[in-house]
């Protein structure tokens, strides 16, 4: 595992490329072009439930492989925390850390629904498709320096933690997620995972890489050009011992980041929020 004291942060180290498109312009043809497409998918979907009934769903999106929702951007009042203890209060408020492949899943969603001009819509709980404006929103949050999530004085672009933790025994790596958190009798809280599995085969090498995941979420494709483009690939750094895992994106573009210090704590740095979710009329799913 890198120390973070030595290890440039990724939001900012990634090199800068420039893909001679004006976003505006191209945003623009999208909004005027979008409703002419042929071969878009249905603009509905099914509402989802969930037992949290705080949760306010527009603020979520349907991860329609899953049946599960994660929050648009990171959630108020879970940044400044370290991994264990951002696990602990989204776990007390009926949330979820994101996994590396569900986030993944969503990244490659927002990507696609953003470029694909309404033919790969996405959904709000509500089961409302989002509008073409909160898409772009959404998208260039995750893939450059574009929406401060905790405010004033805190970085442009996604920070969050994920749910992955890397151990390697005997020589060899495994991968632990989907934590819940744990009380004794005393009331001692503890992070168990629900899934400990070897590592899949993944990229071994920090590098530019290509949106191709394993079932681990980690990407498996370097890019063939060691530059950042926009939307069609992210910079990597492969798994650690004793590492965990981060998504970021910056000036410099975005990464997914496999050998960060678990103690880490920025004001900057947060977590998305992930809910169970099941289609009203279905029974509701319990936490996994």
């Amino acid at each position: 595992m890198t120390n973070e004291n030595e290890k440039p942060r990724f939001r900012i180290e990634i090199p800068t490329m420039r893909r001679g498109i004006d976003n505006r312009e191209a945003y623009r043809k999208f909004v005027e072009e979008g409703d002419k497409t042929t071969g878009a998918e249905p603009q509905t979907s099914q509402p989802v439930t969930f037992s949290n009934k705080s949760i306010v769903a527009h603020d979520y999106v349907q991860i329609p492989q899953s049946k599960k929702l994660i929050s648009k951007f990171e959630v108020q009042g879970y940044n400044n925390m370290n991994w264990q203890d951002t696990h602990f209060k989204l776990n007390e408020n009926g949330f979820y850390m994101p996994t590396v492949p569900l986030f993944m899943e969503h990244f490659v969603n927002v990507v696609e629904a953003y470029k694909g001009k309404g033919k790969k819509p996405l959904f709000d709980a509500n089961g409302n498709p989002i509008s073409k404006e909160e898409i772009k929103d959404i998208y260039l949050h995750l893939t450059k320096n574009h929406i401060a999530a905790y405010g004033q004085g805190t970085s442009l672009g996604a920070w969050t933690w994920l749910d992955a933790k890397f151990d390697e025994q005997n020589g060899s790596m495994n991968v632990s997620s989907e934590h819940r958190t744990f009380i004794d009798g005393n009331g001692n809280k503890t992070l168990q995972a629900g899934k400990i599995e070897n590592l899949e085969k993944c990229l071994m090498t920090n590098s530019f890489s290509d949106l191709v995941f394993n079932k681990q979420g980690l990407s498996t494709q370097t890019s063939a050009t060691q530059q950042y483009t926009q939307g069609e690939n992210i910079y990597f750094w492969y798994p650690r011992d004793k590492a965990v895992a981060r998504f970021g994106a910056g000036s410099g573009g975005a990464a997914l980041d496999c050998a960060s210090y678990p103690g880490g704590v920025d004001s900057s740095l947060g977590v998305f929020a992930v809910l169970d979710g099941e289609a009203r009329g279905q029974k509701q799913g319990g936490a996994k």
